[in-house]
């Protein structure tokens, strides 16, 4: 089977996933290849907790994919990319990267890059809860 992934973070975001999702399907149509299903998720890449990324892990761990196919890197995974690929590969899957352009980035540029995105993971992780106990007080 050969599957793609398109991922966002937040609501807000849903029309980039719409366009994600579009152009990972018209690259796999210009390579010749068909998509027998495509899966999208609406959270944060450091979340585990994604719907559809708990459905492709369930189908790579049964041997039920060839080719998972993303946009970016991160896409998949903020963090541990080569983990889960080496992980995949052991089950018999292959990770297609559409954009696998090795930026000219710094260490320290990468790991500014990395420390930012955790700081906005937790901080809205916090926001998400302080809103939760706002409603409870309220009702």
């Amino acid at each position: 089977m050969i599957i793609s992934y398109s991922r966002v973070s937040t609501q807000a975001q849903k029309e980039q996933l719409i366009e994600q999702t579009n152009r990972i399907y018209n690259s796999c149509v210009s390579r010749g290849l068909t998509l027998d299903k495509q899966f999208e998720d609406v959270r944060s890449g450091m979340d585990s907790n994604r719907s559809s990324f708990k459905q492709i892990l369930n189908l790579v761990s049964n041997r039920e994919v060839e080719l998972l196919i993303v946009e970016n890197k991160d896409r998949l995974v903020r963090f541990g990319f080569e983990t889960l690929e080496y992980i995949f590969k052991l089950f018999g899957t292959k990770i297609l990267v559409l954009n696998d352009i090795v930026e000219n980035k710094s260490y320290e540029q990468e790991l500014t890059s990395d420390l930012v995105s955790v700081i906005h993971y937790f901080t809205m992780k916090s926001y998400s809860h302080r809103r939760k106990l706002n409603k409870l007080r309220l009702s």
